[in-house]
């Protein structure tokens, strides 16, 4: 409250997102008891995001950099005997070393039969030949973030896993 009050926004028309993803109910009530009316602002930054300047595009640029560094990483990783958290230190510190800083979601790793495991992350699994194992992680340039996903196979595909594979580049 007092940064709005110090930046004269107290009389000013104030906006939140009212979903609620980061505010705490209590912290909502404290400053709608000390601003009176906050309106619904949702959907108002998000319209605004969607255009990026150069200097944004060039940030997203080089976080991709970093998760392209550490997804290399990750997939080198793959082989059997391997666990998830094997594949996620290979990534994570290589995309650190490449110069990301903190990402805004964990990476989400699995291997065998946790890969059908939606928005799974990393329990120990080991790989064995004939299964796969999903990588999915993120870089950070000053807060900016670039993402990638990559699945592997240790071995022979069924045939089942070849025909998803083909329908999911389009070759079916």
């Amino acid at each position: 409250m007092n940064v709005i009050k110090a930046r004269g926004w107290a009389s000013k028309r104030i906006a939140i997102d009212k979903r609620g993803w980061f505010l705490p109910i209590a912290t909502y009530e404290a400053l709608q008891d000390k601003l009176g009316a906050i309106h619904d602002g949702a959907g108002i930054i998000e319209q605004l995001r969607t255009v990026k300047s150069a200097a944004e595009i060039e940030k997203i640029a080089i976080a991709a950099s970093y998760v392209d560094a550490g997804m290399r990483a990750g997939l080198a990783a793959v082989r059997a005997g391997a666990t998830e958290n094997d594949f996620v230190a290979a990534m994570m510190g290589s995309a650190i070393a490449a110069g990301s800083e903190y990402v805004g979601m964990e990476p989400l790793v699995s291997a065998g039969r946790r890969t059908g495991v939606p928005h799974g992350t990393w329990r120990r699994g080991r790989l064995a030949m004939d299964e796969p194992v999903f990588l999915e992680m993120a870089g950070c340039h000053d807060r900016y973030h670039a993402a990638l996903m990559r699945c592997a196979w240790l071995g022979a595909m069924p045939q089942l896993a070849v025909d998803m594979e083909k329908t999911c580049s389009g070759g079916a």
